[in-house]
Formats: structure tokens, sequence, C-alpha cells
């Protein structure tokens, strides 16, 4: 499972995208992107998952993008610890 594609995943996966995430190329004309942490839920038809609000957000440079990720990452990283 890819985390940061914005595909969905298993509800209850805590994952993370950016609409102007440099690795899709659709980054500001001022440089600068930012990628959001949330949780993938079940929809109501409890057949499919919908991505939930973001409870935290990373900012940075796109030439600096895997930076921001790293970021990404390690929080997600810590909302998994028991």
């Amino acid at each position: 499972m890819t985390l940061g594609d914005g595909k969905p995943k298993p509800a209850g996966t805590w994952d993370y995208y950016g609409a102007r995430d440099p690795a899709y190329r659709q980054f500001h004309s001022n440089g600068s992107f930012s990628v959001g942490v949330f949780r993938w839920l079940r929809k109501a038809d409890g057949l499919s998952t919908k991505r939930g609000p973001v409870v935290k957000r990373f900012t940075g440079h796109v030439f600096g993008a895997q930076k921001v990720y790293a970021q990404a990452l390690a929080y997600i990283a810590s909302l998994e610890l028991p």
C-alpha cells in the first residue's frame, strides 16, 4: 500500500495527500505546497471509503518535498503507536 497517492485505502488507515503536491506536477507558482494527514473513513454504503478531516498539515517548498513527506510519515507513525 502506497501512502500519499490519494487513492482509497481500507477504513481506519492513516494517509496524507496534497492537491498541489509536486509529485503530481500540480504545484503553485510560488513554489510551496502542503499535504494534509487524514484517516480513511467508511462511507454510509459500508462498501467504500472516503477521506476524513485533515488533522495536521505540513508545508514546504517543492524542492524540499521529501522533507515534507518524511514529516507526514513520521506524524502518521506517531499516531499508530499503541
